[in-house]
């Protein structure tokens, strides 16, 4: 069984495809869905009483990102190949795409 994990590690990146993963930073938010003085659209309630109770204000990098440039982002192709969407942060304004 010990034998097992080395064996294991040396020949895992042989059988493992990889795909490459992109992270996409964003400018702004303009055309967001959620506004500030709204976040019940775009934070859940709980959300919102922890950040009354530890007095944490609703700022724009709160707002989710811009569905227009989410879409954007997926019609487009990187070297013939459609990206496919991973992750949209809200906070750090960025898209990952694989």
């Amino acid at each position: 069984m010990r034998f097992f994990l080395p064996f294991l590690l040396l020949f895992t990146p042989f059988f493992s495809e990889g795909q490459a993963r992109y992270f996409i930073y964003l400018k702004d938010k303009a055309g967001s869905s959620g506004r500030v003085d709204a976040p019940s659209v775009f934070l859940s309630q709980r959300a919102i009483d922890r950040r009354i109770t530890q007095n944490i204000s609703i700022t724009e990098r709160d707002l989710p990102v811009s569905k227009t440039y989410t879409a954007e982002i997926q019609n487009e192709d990187i070297d013939g190949q459609t990206t496919t969407m991973v992750r949209a942060a809200n906070y750090a304004t960025q898209v990952g795409i694989k």
